[in-house]
């Protein structure tokens, strides 16, 4: 599959979340989408130019004398082009991972793993910090809440990390051979 076919498949199945997609489809899917994002990004820094921002700093030496440091920083990004492209390929773009993930045997709801834990690792580490007062008692004693934010934030990271690789090698796996329950082998069908 070219990359044209698959740009022009996966535009043409904007809303289709049912059947299969090959590893071509999805990656060359994907390709199109960072060639566009800084074809975007090119567009808007030559339109607008980069951003600048200005950080301040007060900075203390050891005689107690204060200084003011000024840090530039300067951005590059997609501005509105990039925007509106964005949400423009969204939805096809979490169609395709879903046909990807039947292609290799898996339910299309597995790429909501990563939210799903990143919201509930927000949600634990505000609880953590705001409602378990015996928990924040109790660690208050070896520290700071930064300790305790600590003990939920390690296995929550692995946990999104975690489900990123999965994610990642489920996407990067040949498609099983034959047809499996999402339907027929995208790579055995001819058109």
């Amino acid at each position: 599959m070219t990359l044209t076919e698959s740009v022009r498949t996966c535009l043409r199945k904007y809303f289709t979340f049912s059947g299969r997609a090959s590893r071509s489809e999805y990656w060359k899917f994907w390709l199109f989408w960072l060639i566009v994002m800084i074809c975007l990004l090119a567009l808007n820094t030559a339109i607008f130019g980069p951003t600048f921002e200005v950080e301040k700093q007060v900075v203390v030496a050891e005689d107690g004398t204060r200084s003011l440091n000024e840090i530039h920083h300067t951005s590059y990004h997609s501005g509105i082009f990039g925007n509106v492209f964005a949400l423009a390929v969204l939805v096809p773009g979490v169609a395709v991972a879903c046909r990807r993930l039947h292609d290799v045997g898996r339910s299309g709801w597995w790429q909501l793993a990563p939210i799903v834990l990143l919201i509930l690792g927000v949600v634990v580490s505000i609880l953590a910090t705001l409602g378990w007062t015996a928990l924040l008692e109790a660690l208050r004693e070896t520290g700071s809440v930064k300790v305790q934010l600590g003990l939920f934030g390690l296995p929550i990271f692995l946990a999104i990390f975690g489900s990123f690789l999965l994610l990642l090698i489920w996407l990067i796996r040949p498609s099983q051979p034959g047809p499996n329950k999402y339907g027929p082998n995208p790579n055995e069908v001819t058109p």
